[in-house]
């Protein structure tokens, strides 16, 4: 299995490509003036009970960028964590304000 080495910088891209559904990504790993590509090789499960390794292991600091490239082909949480849902959160909370000061008739003069 070839495998990038340490020092290798391990290259993480998505895109939305014209005219198809989903998003394209690509792994590569530059070592040297060389660039690997990373390929997905299917192969049975381990025995039930046997640990499994994980397809992919990327740091912090490559993962937020590929989220934020997955934010740029314009996917969002589904469960609207993050800012987007504290932002939702934040404008529930102003619209139930505005009902009670404006529709409440305790607040009409």
């Amino acid at each position: 299995m070839n495998t990038p080495q340490p020092g290798s910088f391990p290259l993480i891209r998505a895109r939305r490509r014209d005219w198809e559904a989903g998003i394209s990504l690509l792994v590569a790993a530059r070592r040297g003036p060389q660039i690997s590509l990373g390929k997905l090789l299917w192969e049975p499960a381990p025995e039930p009970g046997r640990p499994i390794e994980p397809t992919l292991h990327i740091d912090d600091h490559d993962a937020q960028s590929l989220m934020d490239q997955l934010w740029d082909c314009g996917l969002r949480p589904s469960e609207g964590s993050g800012s987007a849902g504290a932002l939702a959160a934040t404008q529930r909370h102003l619209d139930d304000f505005r009902r009670l000061i404006f529709d409440d008739a305790r607040f009409k003069p």
